[in-house]
């Protein structure tokens, strides 16, 4: 059942694919946007501290985030923690970014905090983002994971329907069928004895030993239905006829599998043993059979 909702659901890649992969991507934006100030070192300089910490700050961020998450913590305390960390990490890159124009690059600047905080906000938008990204997905995984359990539901509740209904077999049914084999015994009747015993044993083994499907054919549906209309043939004989009546082309139409049966058991039961003529019974052909039939 599980893996069957699985194949439905959206793939998304694991934690360090979209990690690796997505840092990848941004370091190679960072460097291909910075290859015309190949010759400005400190420019240089600046883009490439800012993305090794920009990747550490985003595990940072991932922490906090996860901590979150795990805490159930409501949205407006989640954007605001996100936030904060996020504010907090984008001065620290923006520091070491600045460091490392000033010392490797030779840039003749002074280290001021204005500067850090002017470009503070480019990392911590970025970290935002990533911050945004993130519980997006958890948002999108649990809604997922609540549609595949409210599927289960469904199907495991369609399923018990179904298996309660194959295993109710009605006892005035049994015990009518019973009750002819013993009366066909009685009167020496072994041929009729046996047909009736085989026509039970087939429709129990059809009904209990069947897939459990919910949709199934309704040429296996009629099929079933066959066998229990066989039955009652042999037990109230000529007073029973059966028409087969059927429209081309529906045999291969799916129907919700025990659909026919009851209702044919309520019209033999309040129709038949109420008429004292017998009675005619109309109900769809199945596998080509006659569009009429008596016996």
């Amino acid at each position: 059942m599980r893996s069957e909702a699985s194949t439905r659901r959206a793939y998304i890649p694991s934690f360090w694919a979209l990690q690796l992969g997505g840092w990848f991507l941004y370091a190679l934006a960072q460097l291909g946007s910075s290859v015309l100030e190949w010759h400005q070192r400190g420019y240089f300089a600046y883009r490439a501290m800012s993305i090794p910490t920009s990747f550490v700050a985003s595990f940072l961020v991932y922490g906090v985030c996860k901590a979150l998450w795990r805490a159930g913590a409501g949205l407006l305390l989640s954007l605001a923690a996100c936030a904060s960390a996020c504010g907090l990490l984008g001065f620290a890159i923006s520091a070491a970014s600045l460091w490392a124009e000033i010392y490797f690059g030779k840039a003749p600047i002074p280290f001021r905090m204005s500067s850090v905080m002017a470009g503070a906000s480019t990392g911590a938008a970025f970290l935002v983002a990533w911050g945004g990204m993130f519980f997006g997905i958890k948002h999108y995984q649990d809604l997922e994971r609540e549609k595949d359990r409210a599927r289960e539901s469904e199907s495991l509740a369609r399923e018990a329907q179904l298996r309660a209904l194959r295993y109710q077999l009605q006892p005035h049914f049994l015990f009518n069928t019973l009750n002819t084999i013993g009366t066909l015994v009685l009167e020496r009747n072994s041929d009729g004895a046996l047909q009736m015993i085989s026509r039970l044993g087939n429709l129990l083994r059809s009904t209990l030993n069947t897939p459990e499907l919910h949709l199934i054919p309704l040429a296996d549906e009629l099929a079933s239905v066959k066998e229990y209309l066989d039955i009652e043939q042999v037990r109230f004989g000529s007073q029973l006829r059966i028409e087969f009546i059927i429209g081309d082309g529906t045999l291969i139409a799916e129907v919700p599998r025990l659909l026919l049966q009851p209702l044919l058991e309520n019209a033999v039961r309040t129709g038949l043993l109420s008429a004292k003529a017998g009675a005619r019974l109309l109900c769809p052909q199945s596998c080509g059979t006659n569009s009429s039939k008596s016996r």
